[in-house]
C-alpha cells in the first residue's frame, strides 16, 4: 500500500513511522525545509508519552517537573502530578523522530505543499 502523509510535525511523523513499520509505502511531505521549525509547542509532555515515542524522546529529554507553580499578580497555585511532566526538546524530538523514520524506509520530501484537487489528489 503506497501512502501520503501531509505534515511532518509530532503526530505526522508518528503515523509516518507506524504505517513503514506496517509494510506501508509512505512519502511525508512537509512544507518547511527542515522539521521543528517554526517552534510552536511548549514540549512538555507525559510520562507515557516518552514511552509511546521511545528512543527520539528519551534523546530530546531536557527535564522532569513533579508540578508546576501557577501565579498571578497577587496568587500562586502549586499544582502536583501523579506522575512527572517531561520536558522535551520539540526540534530535536521531531529531528530524531525524522531520522528514525526514514531508517524505517519512509520517504521524506521537505519543501513541498500538498493539494488536493477537485478531481482527485495531488501535490504542487
Amino acid at each position: 500500500m503506497r501512502v501520503a502523509v501531509v505534515g511532518a510535525g509530532f503526530s505526522g511523523l508518528m503515523f509516518a513511522m507506524a504505517l513503514a513499520r506496517a509494510d506501508a509505502n509512505v512519502d511525508l511531505y512537509e512544507e518547511h525545509e527542515r522539521v521543528g521549525f517554526p517552534e510552536h509547542c511548549t514540549g512538555l509532555v507525559s510520562l507515557a508519552t516518552v514511552r509511546l515515542i521511545g528512543r527520539p524522546a528519551e534523546r530530546s529529554r531536557l527535564a522532569d517537573y513533579e508540578g508546576f507553580i501557577i501565579s498571578g499578580p497577587r496568587h500562586a497555585v502549586r499544582l502536583r502530578t501523579s506522575e512527572p511532566v517531561i520536558k522535551l526538546d520539540r526540534v530535536r524530538l521531531e529531528q530524531e523522530m525524522l531520522d528514525e523514520a526514514v531508517r524505517e524506509g519512509v520517504r521524506y520530501r521537505p519543501g513541498a505543499k500538498v493539494r488536493v484537487t477537485p478531481e482527485g489528489d495531488g501535490v504542487a
